[in-house]
């Protein structure tokens, strides 16, 4: 009787790991071949999926499925290369709706050729039913990890990440059948670091769908395809997509990035969240970043697909206008530190008015204050030569009066307590103190003519991103992306 014959019934596993490879052997071949396959299992401890991965370790949990870090094994047992190893729920294989999901997925994956696309390698089914597949390992993180450590990102760096993403779906969207995502959101976008850049890949097209090909067996309801919080409306409305239902995406994404949050939260629930998509325009972006940038993001988040652009390639081009047009350094204006640091182009486009117009006040200041009216000591302690400038990666205000130097502001003092980055600053109404939010989700006053710390108020559970005193300057008021305005009384100086 063949040695496989008298395996599978003591020994499904060892069946599985003969599975894939027996054809072709002598009796005798396979029995050694299942022994090596053994003892490397017994040895290691691992699970064998496919007769042919050794997982390692569990990179992550979805609705779906499991993904592993795993050793694709040689003919001898031996490890060939990492590979991440996506296994579909036990509960689920037995579905076929699911089953047939979880090839599509599979089917659909292997179809892309792109740099920027994950590369899937190898697909398979265990004895007992499951389902897998094997897929390019990627290091890095994911932009849903940078989002959580740095927000807003630098505008230079989103330009590149678009860019690569872009170049991902246009190689989905450009094929035969063209390949839509409609799952595009932060967690799907890998980050590595290459030659000190970032390299982009576009992940997990598990809900992708091929336009033309029958679906409905698919998207049944009570199937989810898509995460509320980036769906475009034609897919709340159940309506046919292409790859502007991604570009929608896309959008939600490029608006997180720019601010730190998505235009449409989701906080009051999903009914509330599909009207927002559905009608509400989002909200005007600062007008700290550039007009180009802000007319993109416009675009691709507009209700009817027709009025987005046409396809990712048109919004890669856009950007890179936008970048070359303006001079890159103009672009991460709001995270720079150090006016002298940008280039003389910048200057004059971004800084040589405001230093015009603060100049004028300053001498109109001086001359009221010498001339015209004795007691206008308060006004001008609030109103000029006093500035304050804030950074979001020196945790530290500045303030002083302002003198040419170089081209550069002459600091003449700095105020340093925070913890993290300084998002927003106030004067109160008589400028003998300044409040400053931060990042590390504290409130501090200072006082304007010593520079000493005189309170740190605490409460907020996230970015405060603005401060404000209240007309006679008793109480400070504090907004946060934790979604509270908080009031407190802090007295007068």
């Amino acid at each position: 009787m063949p040695f496989v014959a008298v395996v599978a019934p003591l020994d499904p596993a060892g069946r599985q790991l003969l599975s894939a490879q027996t054809a072709g052997l002598t009796d005798r071949e396979t029995s050694e071949l299942w022994l090596r396959k053994r003892r490397v299992a017994v040895e290691t401890g691992a699970k064998i999926i496919g007769g042919k991965y050794r997982l390692l370790s569990a990179l992550g949990e979805g609705a779906m499925g499991v993904v592993y870090r795993a050793e694709q094994l040689d003919a001898e047992g031996q490890p060939l290369r990492e590979v991440a190893l996506k296994t579909i729920q036990p509960q689920f294989s037995s579905d076929p709706n699911f089953s047939r999901r979880f090839l599509r997925e599979v089917r659909i994956a292997a179809r892309l050729r792109s740099p920027h696309t994950v590369t899937v390698y190898d697909t398979g089914q265990t004895e007992e039913g499951q389902l897998y597949y094997a897929m390019e390992l990627v290091g890095g993180s994911t932009l849903k990890e940078v989002l959580q450590r740095q927000r807003p990102m630098p505008i230079g760096r989103i330009v590149k990440i678009v860019g690569q993403i872009c170049e991902a779906l246009a190689a989905a969207h450009s094929l035969p059948e063209p390949i839509v995502h409609r799952d595009l959101k932060p967690a799907n976008i890998f980050i590595e670091t290459r030659r000190g850049q970032d390299w982009v890949k576009v992940g997990d097209f598990g809900i992708a769908k091929v336009l033309g090909e029958q679906t409905s067996e698919l998207t049944q309801t009570g199937v989810s395809l898509g995460t509320p919080l980036y769906m475009a409306p034609e897919q709340w409305m159940g309506k046919e997509v292409d790859g502007r239902a991604d570009l929608y995406a896309l959008g939600i994404m490029m608006y997180q990035m720019l601010t730190g949050h998505a235009p449409f939260p989701g906080s009051d629930g999903p009914q509330a969240l599909m009207y927002q998509h559905l009608h509400t325009p989002p909200p005007l972006l600062p007008s700290s970043i550039p007009a180009e940038i802000r007319v993109q993001v416009e675009r691709l988040l507009r209700k009817a697909p027709q009025e987005r652009p046409p396809d990712a390639l048109s919004v890669r081009r856009a950007l890179d206008a936008d970048v070359a047009g303006g001079d890159e350094q103009s672009t991460i204006l709001l995270k720079e530190e150090k006016v002298s640091s940008l280039t003389e182009s910048t200057k004059r486009r971004s800084f040589v008015w405001r230093y015009g117009i603060l100049s004028g006040v300053v001498v109109l200041a001086l001359f009221l204050w010498v001339k015209l009216l004795p007691n206008v000591e308060l006004l001008m302690e609030h109103r000029s030569p006093e500035t304050v400038s804030t950074s979001r990666s020196t945790q530290s205000i500045r303030t002083g009066n302002v003198k040419e130097k170089a081209g550069a502001f002459l600091i003449s003092r700095t105020l340093i307590g925070h913890s993290s980055g300084v998002l927003s600053v106030a004067f109160s109404p008589n400028g003998r103190m300044v409040a400053s939010g931060s990042a590390d989700e504290t409130v501090k006053l200072w006082n304007t003519q010593t520079g000493a710390l005189l309170k740190t108020l605490t409460g907020h559970d996230d970015n405060v991103t603005s401060v404000a005193f209240s007309p006679g300057g008793q109480v400070v008021v504090s907004g946060s992306w934790d979604g509270q305005t908080l009031a407190c009384r802090v007295g007068g100086v």
